[in-house]
């Protein structure tokens, strides 16, 4: 494997832990703050936002990437099974580039507010003033390594149709980036 591929799976890895850890967060938060409410009357005033804010985006888009790699990723396989290899390399490059395209519209929506939020400083309005621009580091961090992943497998399928990945980990894929050096 590349030392790009060997970066990028380490990152991953890392991304997962990042967002198992933010999940038991969330639990552990939303469970305390649900029996301080109804057994003390006492409520955090904090986790509805650092939930919304900073612990749903680390759950959701810090394992995206991995979850492609490990082919953990939703696809219709009902007409994919019945595909020689080649056919499903065209099928995965036709679905890969609209994602491709998609996820870059979010990968610079989110690096652009999140600039902005942190030159303006902005917070959420209420009693604690969370700053806004984490979240959106969260979004482009996910989304990028994802961009990332996707490339690679569309080179891949792109430079050996035969080798078309079937859901396994395939930390390999990114060594078809070093094709297009």
């Amino acid at each position: 494997m590349s030392a790009l591929g060997n970066l990028l799976v380490r990152l991953e890895r890392l991304s997962v832990i990042l967002g198992c850890i933010a999940l038991f967060s969330m639990m552990v938060l939303i469970t305390a703050d649900v029996a301080l409410r109804y057994g003390l009357n006492r409520p955090f005033v904090f986790t509805r936002d650092v939930v919304g804010l900073y612990l749903m985006p680390a759950v959701f888009f810090l394992v995206l990437s991995d979850s492609l790699r490990d082919g953990a990723q939703i696809r219709v396989t009902l007409l994919r099974d019945v595909m020689g290899k080649r056919m499903r390399a065209v099928a995965d490059v036709i679905g890969d580039l609209p994602a491709l395209a998609a996820f870059a519209v979010i990968l610079y929506g989110s690096v652009w507010q999140g600039v902005e939020a942190f030159a303006r400083d902005e917070v959420v309005a209420g009693s604690i003033p969370w700053r806004v621009w984490p979240s959106f580091a969260l979004v482009a961090a996910g989304t990028l390594m994802l961009i990332v992943r996707l490339a690679a497998t569309t080179l891949r399928a792109i430079a050996a149709p035969d080798a078309v990945h079937e859901g396994t980990a395939d930390p390999g894929a990114v060594e078809a980036l070093e094709v297009t050096r």
